[in-house]
């Protein structure tokens, strides 16, 4: 069923705004994105972003999505190869490290911020706005990837290697190692963020030798 004009109009203003606020995010750094700022550069008032949108928290994180793209690329490449469970969890994390170490800010604002319980529906908003972005993956990190929250989307990368050969991970501490796995990448990511000079590379590696220590037998 394809929208009518006035759906395709919100659509078309609502795409204006979240391209605004990522040319932004592109040319300034998330940290100096503003509600003045994204207005102006869409073209319109202030206010008028609250037509379309509930709040500029929604508006950030919709525009945050663009700034996966390397990571949703790696994610589509990854699940076209014959990979192990096991490679693929440690290869999913290596993934997002890079791409989350270097904008610690932004990726710290849509996974623990106000909308972080409605990720799902956030991306699939995004989506629908720019379809032609929208990548192909194995079910099994597409499962991850649209996961409502951090917590999930961590135990479903997590899950396939419950129980394999060389992981101590087991039906029975599966959700105590996740949450000690997401307790170590965000110290790792308020690190980041409290000290941007810390070495991306650095901290990624460290925080893999985390997981290893928490996963390999």
């Amino acid at each position: 069923m394809y929208p009518n004009k006035k759906e395709q109009h919100k659509l078309q203003k609502m795409k204006q705004f979240v391209s605004a606020a990522r040319d932004i995010i592109a040319e300034e750094g998330f940290p100096n994105l503003s509600v003045r700022k994204m207005a102006e550069k869409a073209g319109f008032h202030n206010s008028t972003i609250y037509f379309y949108f509930s709040d500029a928290d929604l508006l950030i994180a919709l525009a945050s999505v663009r700034s996966f793209a390397e990571y949703s690329g790696n994610l589509a490449r990854l699940s076209a190869e014959p990979v192990s469970n096991t490679d693929a969890f440690y290869r999913v994390w290596y993934y997002f490290c890079k791409s989350c170490f270097h904008q610690p800010f932004l990726y710290h604002q849509f996974f623990f911020g106000k909308y972080r319980n409605n990720l799902t529906d956030i991306l699939n908003q995004y989506y629908e706005l720019f379809p032609e972005e929208r990548q192909d993956f194995s079910p099994a990190i597409e499962k991850m990837f649209y996961a409502g929250n951090f917590r999930e989307r961590c135990l479903h990368i997590l899950q396939p290697i419950v129980g394999s050969e060389g992981t101590r991970v087991t039906p029975e501490n599966s959700d105590m190692v996740n949450d000690l796995i997401i307790f170590a990448f965000e110290n790792m990511l308020n690190s980041k963020m409290k000290e941007p000079e810390l070495d991306s590379c650095e901290i990624t590696n460290r925080f893999l030798s985390m997981l290893h220590y928490l996963v390999d037998v």
